[in-house]
């Protein structure tokens, strides 16, 4: 988005009173001196109240059990929705970090060999739907910390809503997010990825 004025474009839009974190950006790319408390508005057509719209994946697709979802550095944040996750069998649903196999603290402070784990995920639903948040992705002088909420149908049949917390116990970026299933393959399902600042 750029001002026109008598036909010449002029750029993106910015709005600020001179103070550092006070600027409002408007405009389709994240500004290069962006710094906390600035605020950035995304011309993009697919933005969505803040999050921007970087991929969305037909999870019947899918060749074997792992989705791997790089991580886009040009956002703080990353949020990952699955919509109508159908599963060919019963299956745990674990979500891991940068390939890592053991370096996860869960809500009650448990040391995991995943962020989150989801047990006994029933096969041939589609009313199933998880968002997995991640905030920060891209410091490397603290742990990373994520949030799991959503629903699913067990294989006992009940409806299992979840609100989790995990954290991942290293001081490195993010550069991807694994979601394995344990057993079959994905039938049916979208996954869409967010980035957000």
């Amino acid at each position: 988005m750029a001002i026109r004025i008598n036909g010449q474009d002029f750029g993106p839009i910015q709005f600020t009173d001179d103070r550092p974190g006070k600027t409002i950006h408007i405009g389709p790319y994240l500004p290069t001196s962006v710094t906390d408390g600035d605020v950035w508005f995304d011309s993009d057509t697919q933005n969505n109240a803040g999050k921007n719209l970087l991929q969305t994946l037909n999870l019947a697709t899918i060749v074997g059990r792992t989705v791997n979802v790089s991580v886009n550095s040009d956002y703080k944040d990353v949020h990952i929705v699955l919509r109508g996750l159908n599963l060919s069998a019963t299956a745990t649903l674990t979500v891991q970090l940068n390939n890592d196999l053991v370096s996860y603290v869960d809500e009650s402070g448990t040391i995991t060999s995943a962020l989150f784990t989801l047990a006994g995920i029933k096969a041939g639903l589609n009313g199933n739907k998880f968002t997995f948040k991640f905030e920060d992705t891209q410091d490397s002088s603290g742990w990373q910390f994520a949030t799991a909420e959503g629903g699913y149908r067990s294989v006992a049949n009940a409806i299992v809503p979840f609100l989790r917390a995990g954290v991942w116990v290293q001081t490195q970026p993010m550069t991807s997010v694994q979601l394995t299933i344990s057993a079959g393959g994905f039938a049916a399902g979208t996954m869409l990825v967010y980035g957000v600042n």
